[in-house]
């Protein structure tokens, strides 16, 4: 290995002594050359790309055993060409492995799927095996011209091969052992005469070269199929067409689309629509199952690309399940649909998909009766109930929201707290998410007490002990609901029972175990602090409210998540306004303005017209602030075009307070321009 070393140390300068220019003209040319023999030409023929698994092994061992009959049995020099042959040939086969591996690498980077396929994997290594036989032969015919070895053999019956597999024994350490601790040949003789010692020379330096080789590229496929890069295995297991197997891989599939393998949320994909190259894992089940893992990924990870392409998969699907054959299989399927188009829709704040949603789990009901399927109905009306509380919420829609109630009161009939005790937990968690949006619409505290009283419930069965995700989620409603009630009633002591209600779900949601949640719970942590501080006038609680915030952004972002997004950037425009005001800081207030603008490309007019609504009037406020503060003009007749325009909506609308509201805020507006153009 040292004499390799300084051969290669030796070439090296030679290269720079010559010139680029004959590496470049010459020997990489010539390389190119050899290796597209070797890919193109010679690997065929040992029959390694042929697919059938008796073709594809019947030639590769045809090939190699004529040519060990031809490399023992003919004359010195046709058997020494056979051997060469031989090897040439395994090192074909090294080379298609090498550049399979490559192009499986450069896919897999680029986030493409690679449907199972032979890797060359046992032909090389069976290759390895025959190529110590072959360098055996080898030295049998070559001693016939030449004295290789000298001592006493051992197995005098097979003493060259012994001795090749010794001197290969010898080289596996990649550095010269034998010399430094005296290490012997096993075979007993040792190499001899110039011709004995060149030709184990070379043999050594092979095996060195090939071992290195095949442990750099082994050691990395093992370690990209560690760090879920190399789908391999999971392709395998997909491949073999067992139940138990590919639904595990499809989980193990989820598990690294989580981590942001794109190869493998192109797999579930390909699964889900049945666009395997291979034609594999093409029944229904199974492509449901990969649809519902990226559903589920869509919800973990809060992203509307992979929620669009969940869709997609769902819709196809549920258009091939045959209703009147599988009408449990396809009432299954609708809701899977529903429930992608309810997260989509509320990811978005869009109530087309969200109508979509519930008319999908309507369709399921078609399907799902409580006499025949009480378990199937009674989750459907859960979702639909779900779906139609989120409805309400984009529509300002509080008729959406009563058949919510009603749906999941009928969910109730089924889910009783004494037969299934999750499930009615779960039911009141919803129950308290309608009644809280509800009371919020209507500002009416009474259904913000009976959400309260609904999440109360629930925590008596999800409990930090027994279910720590549930309990977080309850615990992250609750708050929402006392900082609703809060607000309803302006009392301060709602806003800090809130902010601890969110506090104790971020010892669950932290932002390493859960990024989606962990900024869920932070942007209403950052609404609590706000308004308990613009309440109390509190520039500690302001400033909290300004970092939760800001917490959740580094999260949420217009194009992944813009309705959390949205709501985000209105939280933190309200502290910034009140902090602003507080502190006499023009930059807080220019910081606000900003935020609230954002809120606008998200909250149109047409789309969500009360969130709009609220929008434009808090960033009139932050304006009217800012002009005032600054003594600007401009700010100040942009608030006022900002309230005149609110005004006539909500007088459209019959909101006839609100729109007096407005108005008294144009005047006062027009009584400052009044005094500044008044001094200039």
């Amino acid at each position: 290995m040292a004499v390799a070393m300084v051969a290669g140390f030796a070439a090296v300068v030679l290269m720079k002594s010559v010139g680029g220019g004959f590496l470049k003209c010459i020997l990489v040319p010539a390389a190119r050359f050899v290796d597209r023999i070797l890919l193109e030409h010679i690997a065929p023929l040992t029959g390694i790309k042929f697919e059938e698994v008796w073709l594809r092994w019947g030639v590769y061992w045809l090939v190699f055993f004529g040519l060990a009959v031809l490399g023992a049995l003919t004359p010195v020099a046709l058997g020494l060409v056979a051997v060469l042959t031989a090897l040439i040939a395994i090192l074909a086969i090294y080379r298609q492995w090498e550049q399979d591996e490559t192009e499986r690498r450069l896919l897999e980077d680029a986030g493409d799927s690679i449907p199972y396929r032979n890797d060359y994997r046992n032909e090389l290594l069976t290759g390895l095996a025959i190529m110590m036989g072959f360098f055996a032969l080898g030295f049998s015919r070559l001693e016939e011209l030449f004295p290789l070895y000298a001592g006493d053999p051992r197995l005098p019956v097979a003493s060259t091969a012994m001795f090749i597999w010794g001197e290969f024994l010898k080289a596996i350490p990649l550095v010269d052992a034998s010399e430094v601790y005296g290490w012997q040949n096993i075979s007993g003789l040792e190499a001899s005469g110039g011709v004995g010692r060149t030709a184990t020379f070379t043999v050594r330096v092979i095996f060195d070269l090939v071992i290195i080789a095949a442990l750099i590229r082994t050691v990395d496929i093992v370690r990209r199929m560690t760090g879920g890069f190399d789908l391999r295995q999971v392709e395998r297991d997909l491949a073999k067409g067992d139940d138990a197997l590919i639904n595990a891989a499809i989980s193990r599939l989820q598990e690294l689309a989580l981590l942001g393998r794109l190869n493998a949320l192109r797999a579930l994909t390909d699964i889900a629509l049945a666009r395997r190259a291979d034609g594999r894992v093409s029944n229904l089940s199974h492509r449901e199952e990969a649809a519902t893992a990226m559903l589920e990924l869509m919800e973990q990870r809060g992203d509307m690309a992979m929620g669009i392409i969940a869709v997609e998969s769902l819709r196809v699907l549920s258009s091939e399940w045959d209703q009147q054959l599988s009408p449990v299989s396809w009432a299954l399927s609708q809701n899977n649909l529903g429930r992608a188009l309810k997260s989509l829709g509320e990811m978005a704040g869009d109530p087309a998909r969200l109508q979509e949603a519930v008319d999908a789990h309507l369709s399921a009901l078609e399907a799902l009766k409580i006499d025949t399927s009480p378990e199937d109905w009674a989750k459907t009306q859960t979702m639909m109930g779900v779906a139609l509380a989120e409805l309400g919420k984009v529509l300002g829609d509080p008729i959406r929201l009563r058949e919510a109630i009603h749906a999941h009161n009928n969910a109730l009939e089924v889910h009783t707290r004494d037969v299934r005790p999750a499930d009615w937990a779960r039911v009141q968690s919803n129950l308290g998410v309608t009644f809280q949006a509800l009371g919020e619409m209507m500002e009416d505290p009474a259904p913000l007490e009976d959400a309260v009283s609904s999440y109360q419930g629930a925590l008596t069965v999800f409990t930090l002990g027994t279910s720590p995700e549930k309990w977080a989620m309850v615990q992250n409603n609750l708050g929402t609901a006392l900082d609703a009630l809060g607000r309803t009633l302006n009392d301060p002591t709602h806003f800090e029972k809130a902010i601890d209600a969110y506090r104790s779900a971020l010892v669950v949601y932290t932002r390493k175990a859960g990024r989606a949640d962990w900024a869920m719970v932070q942007a209403n942590l950052g609404s609590a602090h706000g308004t308990l501080g613009s309440l109390t006038r509190d520039r500690f609680q302001l400033n909290a409210a300004v970092k939760a915030c800001r917490n959740a952004l580094e999260i949420y972002t217009p194009s992944s998540s813009p309705s959390y997004w949205a709501v985000t950037q209105y939280n933190l425009g309200v502290a910034l306004t009140a902090l602003g005001e507080m502190t006499g800081d023009p930059v807080r207030l220019e910081g606000a303005v900003q935020a609230f603008r954002g809120v606008l490309d998200v909250y149109t007019r047409e789309i969500s017209p009360a969130k709009w609504a609220m929008t434009q009037n808090a960033l009139g406020s932050a304006l009217a602030a800012l002009g005032k503060m600054a003594g600007d003009l401009v700010s100040l007749e942009e608030a006022k075009a900002l309230f005149e325009e609110l005004a006539a909506f909500r007088t459209k609308r019959g909101e006839t307070e609100k729109a007096d509201a407005a108005r008294d805020q144009i005047s006062e507006i027009e009584r400052l321009l009044g005094d500044l153009r008044g001094n200039t």
